[in-house]
This record gives structure tokens, sequence and C-alpha cells, in this order.
């Protein structure tokens, strides 16, 4: 059983892998891409449609999220993520001929797929995983999800081997679609039913799941200290990864002066950023058995302290008008790759601080039927910030984004601290009143 067990959550990190490679790399280069072909008129895009598509991404997520649990009571999570994957295929297809209203359809329609996809793989892990095997079934599932940055950088690489962003997308988004449709032959060959008994829930408790039933636990739920205590944070998460995701790389590309002709030399910082996520992953798994010497609150610092470094330097090498368009201006310092190189890596590291730490707490604090709402809570603020950030970063000088981001870091780790005193002076009182 337990062979069959990590096998299928195998599968289904390996379908993760296929479709987020997919989409995490294209990601990285839609705003860029989208500028360049804005500068044909008879394109249909504008210089901004790319920050705007990515918002309507995550903000379809955000509102689908809401139906999500209903659908997949229904069907099962199984489905969902195939249908979802799907989606993904649909959007990449699109670049092929892309006009600007197919443009934000499609993306309306990914972001439906995108919340089916992950609610789903989250049922899945939890049914398929026996008691005692869920913590390393998320860390099997967490290592291929963390792949697909290595192999996205690897894919756009290929198709910018001869060719520049506007010549080679085709090329790119090709491979991307073609990712999509393993994902979707890997989801729907995934079993049906968890392999040992009591997992699932049983049909009665899945028809008493309704759409209001679960608004109404979410709406308690963010009234509650201990959650709207973290919502800061989860926005600043939100924040930080679409500047690692999507500015950064646009500021990359925006830059001539060293980016001109060279536009290859994203798929490195991608692949920089990646050694920086899994490096940072296992750093913190060894980390981990100590949490009486150290504490996740050092670890969530260290994070933030990196991320201000990463935007310092930021500020240095890219001129300020970078986010907005391509541009021969430079910043206070010249341009150059090896800090690009070194704030795509502190960027990949102080995220995985972030990210990690946030699940261990929200695993720590929330329990019973107040898990599944709080995670849900946690997927909704990171995309709503995420919109916003999409819609800003289009008319923003880099400055004041940089500024934004860190007002915000800043003070979504003060109130993460609070709330984590809270939650550890609580369980203190709980242990000293056992027998």
């Amino acid at each position: 059983m337990c062979d069959r067990e990590v096998l299928a959550i195998a599968q289904l990190g390996l379908a993760f892998l296929s479709v987020l490679t997919a989409f995490n790399g294209q990601g990285f280069i839609e705003v860029a891409i989208l500028k360049d072909l804005a500068e044909d008129p008879t394109s249909g895009v504008t210089s901004n449609s790319g920050y705007y598509s990515l918002a309507l991404i995550y903000t379809s997520m955000s509102i689908f999220n809401i139906i999500c649990p209903t659908i997949i009571n229904k069907l099962g999570p199984k489905w969902p993520m195939a249908i979802g994957s799907l989606f993904y295929i649909v959007f990449m297809l699109g670049f092929m001929k892309i006009s600007l209203y197919m443009l934000y359809f499609l993306s309306a329609l990914l972001g439906i797929g995108a919340s089916l996809m992950w609610t789903a793989s989250g049922v899945f892990l939890v049914e398929f995983s026996s008691p005692g095997n869920l913590q390393r079934n998320t860390g099997i599932l967490w290592s291929l999800i963390q792949t697909s940055h290595f192999v996205g950088g690897g894919c756009i690489l290929i198709g910018l081997k001869d060719h520049d962003l506007k010549s080679g997308y085709i090329m790119i988004y090709m491979i991307f679609a073609a990712l999509g449709a393993v994902s979707v032959f890997l989801y729907a060959a995934l079993p049906n039913r968890p392999f040992h008994v009591g997992k699932a829930l049983p049909c009665n408790t899945k028809e008493e799941i309704t759409i209001m039933g679960d608004l109404k636990k979410m709406g308690n739920l963010v009234c509650a200290p201990k959650m709207y205590g973290s919502l800061l944070m989860f926005l600043y998460m939100g924040m930080e990864t679409t500047f690692s995701n999507t500015v950064f790389t646009t500021c990359v590309t925006s830059t001539r002066q060293l980016s001109e002709g060279k536009e290859e030399i994203v798929a490195y910082l991608i692949l920089s950023m990646s050694l920086g996520h899994v490096l940072g992953s296992i750093f913190l798994g060894i980390w981990a058995p100590f949490p009486e010497k150290f504490g996740i609150r050092w670890i969530v610092i260290l994070g933030l302290v990196l991320h201000y470094v990463a935007f310092i330097l930021s500020y240095l090498v890219f001129p300020a008008s970078a986010p907005l368009g391509k541009t021969w201006e430079i910043g206070p310092m010249e341009p150059r790759m090896d800090i690009y190189v070194l704030v795509s890596f502190l960027l990949g590291v102080a995220s995985a601080c972030w990210h990690t730490q946030s699940m261990v707490m929200i695993g720590d604090i929330f329990v019973g039927s107040e898990l599944p709402a709080a995670f849900a809570l946690y997927k909704l603020f990171q995309t709503v910030a995420a919109s916003a950030v999409y819609i800003y970063s289009a008319h923003l000088l880099l400055h004041w984004q940089l500024i934004i981001a860190s007002i915000f870091g800043f003070f979504g780790l003060w109130f993460f601290l609070v709330v984590h005193k809270s939650a550890t002076e609580e369980e203190n009182i709980k242990r000293n009143r056992l027998p």
C-alpha cells in the first residue's frame, strides 16, 4: 500500500511539475513578450496587456476559489485537476495568434483552471496520505513543484537559443502547451480512491458542504484575531511572489544596456532563482528539527532581511522606468549580470523562508474544520495582492513599487510575530495544564 501511495503522490507531483513548468515559465516572460508585440499596432495588444492579463488570472482564481470546494465534493479531486490543466493548454495555444480580448478571456479561463487544480490537489494529497505519511508526501510534492522552475528555465533557454523573445515565443508556448497535455494525461491516470480505508470523506458529509456554508465558515474565520493578524503577511507574500516572478524579469529585459540582444539571460536568472528556492527549502529542512533553538520567527525575519537586500540591489541596478517599458536609462549603478544573478538567488531563498514557514504556522495554529478555510484564505489574500501588484506595476515607477512592498513586508512581519507569540503562549498554557 505504501509503495502505491508514494507512486500516486509522485504521479501527482509530476503532473504539477509539467503544468507549473508551463505556467511559471510563461509568467516570467509574458509581460516582456506582450510589450514587444505591442510595438506593432496591428497586434491588438498594448504595452500593459501582460500586467492586466496576469492580474485577471489571479482575480479570476480568487473569485472562483469560493465555489471550488463544492465542485470537488461533487466530482472528487482527480477530474477537477484534469479539467483545470486543460484550461492551461488552451491559454498557451492562444498565444499562437493572440488578440487583446482573446488574451483577457483566456486569462480569466486560466484563473478558473488554476483554482480548480490547486484546491483539488490539496484534497488529493490529504486523502491519499495514510496516517503518519502526510509530511513525507508533502515533501515529495513540494520538491517536484520547485523543480518546475528549473525545467521552465531550460525550456525558455531552448526557445531563445537562436531567437529573441519576439521571434521565439511561439516555440516556447508550443513547448508549454505540450507539457500541459502531459499533465492532463497524468491527472486523468491518477487513482480514483485512496488505497487505505477511512481517509476520504463519507458521502453524507460531502452533501452537507455548500457554497454558502463555506462562505460562512471563511467569514467567521477571517474575523478571528489569529487570522486577521496574519492577513498582512499573506498579502505581502502575494506581493513578493509577483515581484520575483514577473516585475524583476521585466526590469531585466527592459534595461536594454545589458539585455539588448541577450534576452536569454532571463532563463539563467530563472535558474538562479530556482536554485535559491531549492537550497532555501533544503536548508530549512535541516533547520526544522531544532525549532526550540532557532524558531519560526527567526526564519521569517531572515527572509525579510534577504528581501530588503534584494530590493535595495534592484533599486541600484535598474532604472526607475524599467517596469514600464524598454529603456536605455540606467539606475544609480551600471547594470551588472553578477548582481542580477545575486538578486534572483536572494529572492528565491527569501521566498522559501516565508512560504514554508507560513504553511507551518497555519498548520500549528488552525486545526480541525478551520484548516481548509484557513488555507483558502491564505491563497485568497495572496491572489488579491498579486492582482493589485500586476495592475499598479503597469503605472508605478520601480522605487514606488519597492517602497510599497517594503512597508507591507515590515507590517506583515510585525503582525506575524504578534500572532506567533500569542499562539506560542496559548500552546504553553495548554501543555502546563496537562497532568
